[in-house]
């Protein structure tokens, strides 16, 4: 039997929001972590295209992603392999959370004062390549839909200051997600399958 099927039969371990919280500030180093994510995708048209798909878009994903990698220091390595001046780069501050809370979790600029259970808490992963493993997409229904009906709602996730100040073309830049920790399902990371359940 292969080290896939091996994962697949190993018994999860249930988890609680906060428990996940706690496990994501305390991660070490760099580790590679598999990830599943329950998200509603944000559709160009607003309301008017959600309205296309009985009231959304739904997205399960599954991710490998390298833990704790920070935005900045991989566009700066990647800058220096690409022979770019990466000095007077001017990084746009994150539109809603930039509270640190350890590791790669961060929480609402808002919620600052509020107990960890109230907090709105995201956790920040960087794409590289292979990092998705599989994806489904659901209408709001829970009805399948394919990749080619959603894709033309989908918006553009290029980052405009890195091609205006670096030059980096769509192909090279570092692309990051924000996820709430709440759309979090299982993580795997250490050898063990972790599933998230309702607190």
């Amino acid at each position: 039997m292969n080290k896939q099927n091996n994962n697949q039969d190993k018994p999860k371990i249930t988890i609680t929001l906060a428990q996940l919280f706690t496990l994501l500030i305390g991660i070490k180093g760099h580790p590679f972590e598999g990830i599943v994510l329950f998200t509603k995708s944000v559709l160009s048209g607003g309301k008017k295209t959600e309205a296309l798909f009985n009231g959304g878009v739904y997205k399960m994903a599954r991710y490998v992603f390298c833990a704790n990698r920070e935005y900045l220091r991989a566009l700066e390595l990647l800058c220096e392999k690409m022979g770019i001046d990466f000095s007077n780069f001017k990084p746009q501050a994150h539109n809603y959370a930039n509270i640190k809370m350890g590791g790669n979790v961060i929480c609402h600029d808002s919620d600052s004062d509020l107990p960890l259970e109230l907090k709105r808490l995201y956790a920040q992963f960087i794409f590289h390549e292979g990092a998705t493993i599989e994806s489904h997409y659901f209408d709001g229904n829970m009805q399948p839909l394919t990749y080619e009906q959603v894709k033309p709602y989908l918006p553009n996730r290029d980052s405009k200051k890195q091609a205006e100040q670096l030059g980096l073309e769509r192909e090279n830049q570092i692309k990051i997600i924000n996820p709430s920790l709440k759309s979090i399902r299982e993580v795997r990371m250490y050898g063990n399958i972790y599933e998230v359940v309702a607190d």
